[in-house]
Parts: structure tokens; sequence; C-alpha cells
């Protein structure tokens, strides 16, 4: 429908949300009729067209309470001018003058013809409501709705938002929100509409659009509608939330589960990520980028899908992404490696594909997981200036070649896997040796050579107590196992088995003192084949991948014997 009326015969010809031209009745120097409710308009009495059966009230809106000016010339008749016509959260027509349309365009983010795409918008978003125009003074016009609107919302509220916006609020919210979200903003059905409706219609919080904080009410329902919020495990709107309030509820949004704000008021994370998930299902919103104090979004055991926005890099502070076991795939944003603040980038079990990307940017990367995606290629070398990462695991892919040298580098890596891929060649001597390397996974691959001697430097760095671990199982390294393995302090597992290695287990290994708890700083599991390296002389020996039960019963014997 067209959004302006056609200047004709010297009279303004408006047109309502539909386009269909609004009869304007003969000027009368009236008063208000006595059923006229400032605070709602009509709602009882006889209707604006004579019958008496009272207008019928639509629940979900509130008619506009203000009159709209309308400018007239010397014969007391309206002047000849086109007139736009814009449709609010309410539904309210609005008809607006050439100096109130100059002021709007002056707005920040306004645009020349935004005030006819929000006629169309409010039609797409399904709130609109036929109006007409009542004359009640010799310059004012008055707005209420018709008797008989053409259209109704598909499922009426029980009752009326406990606060409407006003017919300025929504030209304000569009104002604010366009440069966040643009035209999604009118598309019917979209999370950004969606949210656009809640927040104008609905938001017991009636928050204003020149509140700070609105935009991050506006950011977090873009979310929940982003990834299913109504199918959400716990906290969905109407919940009964275990952990805060639930999403959409009228209480502040730092009280919905999962948000952690700072100074009450600033979202800081966002975590909807459990152990066993929390059923979101669909993607995650750029409109996450306008929160502008979030550091973290914790999102994983999920079943989010697409890509990583590459707006999150617009964020200052934005340090941890934790979105392990989704359906995320490429790519990981370069505008994101390159902002550089990242420092715990979780995208275990995804679908992550190709080359390992350039994460070299990343300098404050603190803690990687890539495991079990689809990556191939070579180990890049790049990971040598990582001087910062202390955890990387890159398991269960389809990496191949040598593992390079450059880890060795990596002052602060403290936790290196890469379990179950091709990798060939030998074990780097600066990496195994490395000071601040406290465990090592190189499981099921086809690494060759020997264990260099100098994997008793292992952890030779680290001030304090930490346990170490080195599993090598399933490769094909030979030679003998060197007897400073016995030398490293707080060793607790030591897994060789599934190798070519000979020879007798030394005896520093075999001297070494055990436990049986995680919480052991005491050798719990030495592993090896048996027929080729006999450890049994320890209590922690199991030999070929036996059973863990079978230490636990020796010790469990020992002890009973003791005692």
């Amino acid at each position: 429908g067209a959004a302006a009326g056609t200047a004709v015969a010297g009279a303004a010809v408006a047109c309502n949300a539909y386009g269909e031209p609004i009869v304007q009745q003969q000027q009368q120097h009236q008063q208000r009729p006595s059923h006229y409710d400032n605070n709602r308009g009509y709602h009882g009495g006889p209707s604006h067209d004579g019958n008496d059966a009272p207008v019928e009230e639509y629940p979900a809106v509130q008619n506009v309470r203000e009159s709209v000016d309308m400018p007239v010339d010397e014969s007391g008749e309206i002047q000849a001018f086109v007139a736009d016509t814009v449709v609010d959260a309410t539904g309210v027509a609005v008809v607006m003058s050439e100096e109130d349309e100059e002021k709007e365009e002056r707005r920040n983010y306004m645009k020349k013809g935004l005030i006819a795409a929000l006629a169309i918008a409010a039609i797409v978003i399904g709130v609109s409501v036929p109006l007409t125009l009542k004359f009640t003074t010799g310059d004012t016009i008055y707005v209420e709705k018709s008797s008989s609107p053409t259209l109704s919302p598909t499922s009426a509220p029980t009752m009326a938002p406990t606060a409407m916006p006003t017919p300025d609020d929504f030209p304000a919210m569009i104002d604010v929100l366009f440069p966040i979200s643009g035209s999604a903003l009118y598309e019917n059905g979209t999370p950004q509409n969606r949210a656009l409706d809640w927040i104008a219609r609905n938001d017991g919080a009636n928050r204003s659009p020149s509140d700070p904080r609105f935009v991050q009410r506006y950011a977090l329902a873009v979310f929940y509608y982003s990834t299913g919020g109504a199918q959400w495990l716990d906290c969905f709107e109407g919940d009964q939330c275990t952990r805060g309030s639930p999403w959409l509820s009228s209480d502040d949004e730092c009280l919905w589960g999962g948000i952690v704000c700072v100074d009450e008021s600033d979202v800081f994370t966002i975590n909807m990520g459990r152990s066993t998930g929390n059923g979101l299902k669909g993607t995650i919103p750029s409109e996450l980028s306008a929160i502008d104090t979030l550091d973290g979004l914790q999102i994983e055991n999920n079943q989010i899908s697409g890509t990583i926005p590459s707006e999150l890099s617009l964020l200052p502070s934005f340090t941890k992404l934790i979105a392990g076991n989704n359906l995320l795939g490429n790519p990981i944003p370069e505008e994101l490696i390159n902002k550089g603040i990242l420092q715990i980038l979780l995208l275990e079990r995804n679908d992550f594909d190709g080359p390992i990307p350039d994460l070299s940017g990343m300098r404050n990367l603190e803690m990687l997981f890539l495991h079990q995606n689809r990556f191939t290629g070579a180990i890049p070398t790049f990971f040598g200036s990582l001087q910062n990462l202390e955890m990387m695991d890159i398991s269960y892919n389809s990496l191949v070649g040598d593992i390079p040298r450059e880890l060795g580098q990596m002052s602060s890596l403290g936790e290196f896997a890469a379990v179950s891929n091709d990798l060939t060649g030998r074990i780097p001597e600066a990496l195994i040796s490395s000071g601040s390397l406290h465990t090592i996974n190189v499981t099921d691959n086809s690494l060759t050579g020997t264990i260099p001697n100098s994997i008793g430097l292992m952890g030779s760095s680290i001030s304090g107590r930490q346990r170490r671990s080195i599993w090598l199982r399933s490769n094909r390294l030979r030679g003998t196992i060197p007897e400073s393995v016995g030398t490293i302090p707080d060793l607790t597992e030591i897994v060789l088995d599934g190798n070519d290695l000979s020879g007798q287990m030394p005896f520093s290994v075999c001297n070494m003192e055990t436990g049986t708890t995680s919480r052991t700083f005491n050798l719990r599991l030495l592993a090896t084949d048996c027929e080729k390296v006999d450890c049994r002389c320890s209590l922690a020996c199991e030999c070929s991948r036996r059973r863990r039960t079978n230490f636990i019963r020796r010790m469990t014997a020992k002890n009973e014997k003791t005692a």
C-alpha cells in the first residue's frame, strides 16, 4: 500500500496501513464525546459511525493518547500536502507534517523512505490495525481504531502489555536497531523481527530505546529466537528456570538463567552450555556484537549450526568462545583471529574441515580445542609463535606428516594432544623435553624412532606440584625405555604399549611410588606390552591394555595385607 496520500483539490488524502484511502469527515468544532477516555481512546457508548454497538477493543493495542496537529490555510481548510503514514508498534497511523518529516530526517540513522518502510514492516510484523481519522476540533485530527478491522492477530493475548510504546517509540526503536539488524527487522518471522515485536509490545520491562541497556536486551531476545528458545530444556519463556529467571520474563536480563553481568547491569557472559546441553538449535546471531561488554559465549553440547559470526570481532573484550559439540562449520573468521584478544577457543566435535587455518594472530590464546573435526593436512608451524598457548588438542582429525619441532618453542605449552591422526616421523626432542610440558598424548599415530633420553626434563620449569602424563600408545616406537623417565616428578601415567619397545623396565620406574586415585601424585598407571617390556615390577603395571581393575585389585590386596 502507498505510504503517502495525494494532494487533491486542496485536501490531504492519507492512507491507512493497508494502503486504503482514509475518508476524512467534515471538519467540525466539537468537544470529545463523553465516552472518550484519555488513556484508552473510544471504549464504549455510541461508535463513531453512528451505531449503538460499542467500538470493539483490540486486546493487544492501546489507542494513541496524543493528537496530531494538521496545518490549515486561511479558509480553515486543511492545507494540501503529501502526508506520510507511519505505523508504529501499536498499529497506530500517525500523520506527519513537513516540519516533522524534516526533524525525522535529521535522526542519526533514519534514511529517506524509512517511514514508508515502516508501514510495510508493520503489516509484515502483523501488528497493524485498520484506522480511521476523526475530526474533533478545527485544527486537530484524532486517531482511533476502526470498529471492523479486516485483519486480526493469529492469537490474541489475554491481556494487554503493562505499557505500550507511544507513537514516537517505534521509530526510535528502528533508529537504534536498524544499524544492528538491518532489513531483517522487517522480514516476517526472522529472529530479529520477533525480538522487535516482543520488545515493542510484550516486554514487561518496558525499556526505552534511549536506555543504554535497551540494545543488550534486544540482542539477547534475538539470541533466544535464533536458537529456538521455546524448545530449550531450561529457562525458556514461562519456564520454572532452575538457575535464575526464565528468558523474556519482565525481570532484568541480568537475572535470566545463564546470564552473568558485571555491576548488576552489563552482560558479561552468556552461558547456555551444560554437560548435557540445553536444547539450543539454530545459529549464533551477529546481534551479540552489539553487547559491547560481552566477554564470553558458552554454548557447548547443543545443536548450533552455521558459522561463527565475524561481527564478534567488533566486541572490545571478547575473550572466550566455548562452542564444542555442536554443528558449526567453516570458517573460523579471520576478523576474530586477527583481533588477537581471544584467550579460549573451544571448537571440538564440530564440522570444521580442511587445513587448520592460520591462527597466528591469536597471540593471547591460552586454550585451543579442535579435536574431533575433519581437519586435514599437516600441523602448521605457526603454533610455535603462540607463546601464551597452554593447552592444545587436535586429536581425532586427519592430520598427516611430522610434528613440527616449532612446538618445542612454545614457552607456555603444558598439554599437547594429537590422538588418532596419521602423524609420522620422530617425536621432536624439543617438545617432549619442554620445561613447560606436563602432558603429552600422541596415541594411535605412526610415529617412529626412539624415546629420547631428554624426556626426563619434561615439566622441569614448572613450579609447584603438577601431575604429569606420557601417552605414546599404538605407534611404531622402538628401542628401550630411558632411565630418565623414572626421574620425572609427579609422573602419574606412563602408557607405552602398542609399540616395538624392548629391554627391561628401568629400575627408576619400578621403584616409583604408586597410588590408585585420580588425585594422587604417585604413579597410578604403567602400561606396556609385557611380553616385550615387563612392567610387573610395579604395582601400577597394566600389561597390554588390560582392564584397570587388575591394578586396583592388587593395590587393595596389598593394603589389606599391610593392615
